[in-house]
């Protein structure tokens, strides 16, 4: 009974608590409507006050351009920007050097019957710098302001048609897009091409040459301009010669022998004087080195064996040469760099070649010098080229005008070894190339 008293008594108690939060929560929503009705007729009466006060200031002055206090509002919203250019002949700017630098000046007109809230002129890049920036302000219909914008042709380093833009934004209006024509010629020009694609070639003995034409533009008013030669890198060494008579230049670039085999993309920069800070000429060089590509005349060697029982010792000679540049992939053929083969250049990299480099390409030059023989080519090579050979096997290279040939004494001592057979070894340096099968011919081999 006890229990149930006051448990009965705790209930009671509250109930009576949610019951008088329930009445005052009712309370204050009954009188909230009626207060936030006077505070609105309160904030309305003060904003007609303020907007009667300050209205005639606000069509004289324009905001001082600080964003982050205007709504967002929808372009489509927007109006066409009043203002028109009344001068767009001048948006065209034909001419353009390394030096120039030249002061536009935008010709602004309001076209419409209203006010204009004019609020400033910017650029689409640095080329074009705006100067004596035209304060925000109101313009009449019919009114006019010019603002100065100053050309800079540092930035256009080839010849060519630019597009530039300036813009101009009103108050609660669309921004007017204003086209710039930027017509550039450079000072200092690379002809044929500043591209210079070699193709595939192998890099290893012939002396090619590749040389491109550099002019300076002929101005009345134009600096003293002089090109200065390069620094020489791991696989060319130039040349630069001043033309006499002319304002040109001859650039040379040889091979330094033998090239490094691989993918060739290098940016070579002739440093030009007179037109500037950090300005030259760039001139892009591709290719693929290859390296030689060797060729044996034969991978087994026979020996007779009645000359090694009658004589104790027999001889056999095999060819080291330059393969056939016919494309084909075999297992006779070995790299004399690296054992990269040679790939022959298609059609479009000849067609290319051609015409940036006028004249043959580097393939064809080798080519050319190897058909005509080349001892001191072989006699070159054969320094380089080693064969490991047994103790009893004498090897004796002699350059020829197509090759290397070797001649082998090899003894009776073979008859001894497994097989009656030995692999010899052709090496470049400490590469090995390729493996020559030395062998006795029996009658069963017959």
């Amino acid at each position: 009974m006890i229990f149930n008293t006051n448990a009965r008594r705790s209930f009671t108690f509250a109930l009576i608590v949610v019951v008088v939060v329930a009445l005052l929560s009712c309370g204050k929503k009954n009188n909230s409507p009626q207060e936030q009705a006077n505070k609105g007729r309160q904030d309305v009466g003060a904003q007609e006050m303020i907007t009667e006060k300050e209205a005639p200031a606000a069509v004289t002055e324009v905001a001082d351009g600080n964003e982050e206090d205007e709504e967002e509002v929808d372009d489509e919203k927007l109006k066409d920007c009043p203002l028109k250019l009344n001068n767009p002949e001048s948006m065209t700017i034909d001419g353009v050097t390394e030096i120039t630098k030249k002061l536009i000046e935008l010709e602004l007109v309001n076209v419409t019957q209203e006010d204009a809230y004019f609020k400033s002129v910017r650029s689409s890049c640095g080329c074009l710098e705006i100067v004596d920036a035209v304060e925000p302000q109101v313009i009449k219909p019919g009114g006019k302001i010019t603002a100065k914008v100053m050309l800079h042709g540092s930035s256009f380093t080839q010849s060519g048609t630019y597009s530039r833009a300036l813009f101009v934004e009103c108050r609660g209006c669309r921004e007017l897009s204003i086209p710039v024509k930027i017509i550039a010629t450079c000072l200092v020009s690379v002809e044929p091409s500043p591209r210079i694609n070699l193709g595939t070639f192998e890099g290893a003995d012939v002396n090619w040459v590749r040389q491109v034409t550099i002019k300076i533009l002929d101005l009345d008013n134009k600096p003293d301009i002089e090109l200065k030669l390069p620094k020489e890198n791991k696989r060319f060494q130039f040349n630069l010669v001043r033309e006499e008579g002319k304002n040109a230049y001859r650039f040379e670039i040889r091979p330094k022998l033998p090239m490094p085999v691989g993918r060739i993309m290098e940016m070579i920069f002739i440093p030009v004087t007179g037109i500037g800070e950090n300005n030259g000429v760039k001139l892009a060089i591709t290719g693929d080195v290859t390296g030689m590509k060797l060729n044996l005349s034969t991978d087994r060697l026979w020996l007779q064996e009645r000359d090694l029982l009658e004589k104790k010792t027999a001889e056999v000679s095999f060819l080291v040469e330059r393969a056939a540049d016919s494309g084909k992939k075999t297992d006779q053929v070995a790299m004399f760099t690296r054992g990269i083969r040679t790939r022959l250049p298609s059609q479009q990299e000849k067609a290319k070649a051609f015409v940036e480099q006028g004249g043959n390409l580097i393939h064809e030059e080798e080519e050319a010098v190897h058909a005509q023989g080349g001892r001191k080519t072989w006699e070159k090579l054969a320094k380089t080229l080693k064969l490991v050979v047994p103790e009893w096997i004498q090897a004796t290279p002699e350059p020829q005008d197509k090759g290397v040939l070797y001649k082998l004494v090899v003894s009776d001592e073979i008859l001894k070894q497994p097989n009656r057979r030995v692999l010899l070894t052709l090496q470049n340096g400490n590469q090995p190339l390729r493996k020559v099968e030395l062998r006795v011919m029996t009658k069963q081999d017959d």
